[in-house]
């Protein structure tokens, strides 16, 4: 079989690598890994044969939930960068000699705030019927 019949099987032989910004390299002294640092050292993560960078939540957040309490899936944590130095990054890495793909963590129920706190077990028609006025209500 040729590989060009099965290139969109590319994570069966990719070298996948989760790697969180937080910590992976401070590149701005601040002692918080940030997007600089990681697109300082995409040559080496290249030499190691890295072919797909998972990105651990790298979003604003509210600091409650290990980074998965996200309150602006459209945003870049200030701690760690900027939107002009992510897009800069996925270049590097994506663009280039080093061809890697990309892949990001995401949590898709939203900020804490947003996610109620269960208390009591419903049916799903339940919470549909609930929250059919716009108000998300659990009893």
């Amino acid at each position: 079989m040729r590989l060009t019949a099965t290139s969109d099987l590319w994570w069966k032989t990719a070298v996948i690598y989760c790697l969180d910004v937080e910590t992976f390299l401070d590149w701005n002294g601040d002692g918080t890994g940030d997007l600089p640092g990681l697109s300082q050292r995409i040559d080496y993560l290249a030499d190691l044969g890295i072919t797909c960078l998972w990105l651990m939540p790298f979003y604003p957040t509210a600091e409650r939930d290990d980074g998965y309490d996200i309150i602006d899936f459209y945003g870049v944590d200030p701690r760690l960068g900027s939107h002009g130095e992510f897009v800069e990054m996925i270049a590097d890495s994506g663009g280039g000699i080093y061809g890697c793909k990309q892949s990001v963590d995401m949590f898709g129920l939203g900020p804490d705030d947003f996610v109620p706190q269960v208390t009591d077990v419903i049916t799903v028609g339940e919470f549909y019927e609930k929250a059919a006025g716009g108000e998300i209500v659990f009893t």
